[in-house]
């Protein structure tokens, strides 16, 4: 029984993960416009979960572990507002409180009140330090993000020069309406240094921070750069060729890019090569107004590749008072015969209703993640309206002015007398634990005891039931082991 109700939190977690995390909102920032803040905004919703598949569980456990996770419904809160930036989150089973927590940001640092902790606000470097996401499913980076390279790109193109004179003529590129005009330049060791930042960050975009730092080039010797313009003189294809040192080795560099004038369409390749064996290369598609691509990345290291595609057919409507997203999203990875391939694969239908600085979001997201091509999890998260939210903008609220009055740390006390009042139990000062001056082994403890209280909280509340959860808590049990149970915890349980 502990084992299932451990399962339970990692599911609860899971769900946590893809929402506070930021899941999408890493992965495609078309998502970022559903799940991320931007400044001067708050979003919140109500999230539950019909579960499909878990691995390595057989389909009739699985239905058991998803008959309990139905029951389970998760209130979400973020804010960035007025210079206050916070997350919140409300979990209940079967209507039965389990745990609230509000993380506040500050000054770089991540306050944590979570009622599983009683009498103790964490402090810590980092988000979501009381749930250990090492093996986080949904852990799986985007190295390249089409809409970021469009908007980086859009930037870098209007600012770049004409490096040698237009002749007119007639350049087809498959796929996209002929180019009017062409300009070849041919910049030799010396004239390449005053190009070389441009045409790097051109090189880079849409790459994650960490990849452009791996693959940032440092341009010498001889480039060919062709610039190619429609018959309104905008500029909309780019080819290079030269060699740089990429990681204090020698490659040859060749890129192409070509877009339609608005954007909707642009397609880009690009190949950083030090010899066979050693390689990184880039393909993109990107069209229909910019919500359907697919992309390939491709990076050898002594012959051993490392392969990411994206298949994305998004629809995004943006309307004045409501957004919608529709269509499907597919991230897949194989890092060779080391680590296992897998995928994330979503299928949302959601609407974004705007109030003023507050969004709320509804409907549903499918949600399928696979390692070795196995489906590990496979659910239907569904979000509706949360307008309770009192209680965790009145937690967040505390916290805010605690650190508008001489910081978060020594105002622990006025926080605490906050809480009180929706935790009658709550008697004895707070205390706060800077996580940055213990070991990561206090850090452990709170863990244990988080799972610890989670699953007395889960277990009081499912049996609180009618049929006391019995279809789930019972599973593979004897029935008088059943009975035997219940006489003991009917027997010890707090009055």
């Amino acid at each position: 029984m502990r084992e299932r109700i451990k399962i339970m939190l990692a599911l609860l977690l899971a769900c946590l993960c893809a929402v506070n995390s930021g899941l999408a909102a890493e992965q495609n920032s078309l998502f970022a416009k559903v799940f991320s803040l931007d400044a001067d905004s708050e979003i919140s919703f109500a999230v539950s979960a019909d579960l499909r598949k878990l691995y390595p569980y057989t389909d009739e456990q699985t239905a058991i572990y998803g008959r309990a996770l139905s029951h389970v419904l998760l209130r979400y809160l973020a804010s960035d507002r007025e210079g206050k930036t916070f997350s919140s989150i409300d979990v209940s089973y079967a209507e039965e409180p389990l745990f609230s927590q509000v993380e506040f940001q500050a000054q770089g640092e991540y306050y944590s009140l979570n009622s599983l902790l009683d009498k103790r606000l964490v402090k810590a470097d980092r988000s979501n330090a009381l749930y250990d996401v090492s093996e986080n499913p949904f852990d799986m980076e985007l190295i390249f993000d089409s809409d970021k390279a469009r908007e980086e790109l859009r930037t870098q193109l209007e600012s770049m020069p004409e490096l040698a004179e237009r002749k007119k003529g007639s350049v087809s590129v498959k796929g996209f309406p002929k180019a009017s005009y062409a300009a070849t330049s041919k910049l030799n060791k010396d004239t390449i240094a005053e190009h070389a930042e441009s045409i790097s960050s051109i090189l880079l975009a849409g790459f994650a921070k960490e990849y452009q730092q791996e693959l940032y080039p440092e341009l010498f010797g001889a480039w060919e750069i062709k610039q190619f313009y429609d018959s309104q003189e905008t500029l909309v294809g780019l080819r290079f060729s030269g060699d740089a040192m990429i990681q204090e080795a020698k490659h040859s560099v060749t890129y192409s890019f070509h877009r339609t004038a608005d954007f909707s369409v642009y397609e880009i390749q690009l190949l950083c090569k030090q010899n066979r064996n050693n390689y990184v290369s880039l393909t993109l598609r990107y069209d229909k107004e910019g919500t359907k691509y697919r992309s390939e990345y491709i990076a050898a290291v002594k012959g051993e590749l490392t392969r990411q595609t994206v298949e994305s057919d998004l629809r995004l409507q943006e309307g004045e008072g409501n957004n919608s997203l529709e269509g499907s999203f597919l991230c897949s990875e194989d890092k060779g015969e080391e680590q296992p391939g897998k995928s994330i694969e979503l299928k949302p239908q959601l609407s974004i209703v705007k109030n003023g600085s507050r969004r709320s979001l509804t409907g549903d997201l499918g949600l399928k993640i696979s390692k070795n091509n196995a489906t590990i999890i496979e659910a239907d998260i569904h979000f509706q309206d949360n307008s309770n939210t009192e209680k965790l903008e009145k937690f967040a609220h505390a916290m805010d002015v605690a650190n508008q009055h001489g910081g978060i740390d020594k105002n622990v006390n006025y926080i605490q007398s906050v809480v009180k009042n929706y935790y009658d139990e709550v008697k004895q000062d707070y205390k706060l634990l800077d996580m940055n001056q213990y070991s990561d082994l206090l850090l452990e403890g709170l863990r244990t005891e988080v799972i610890e209280n989670f699953s007395a909280r889960l277990l009081k509340a499912m049996l609180k039931q009618e049929d006391n959860s019995a279809y789930i808590l019972s599973y593979g049990m004897q029935q008088s082991d059943w009975e035997a149970f219940l006489n003991y915890y009917n027997s010890n349980k707090e009055e």
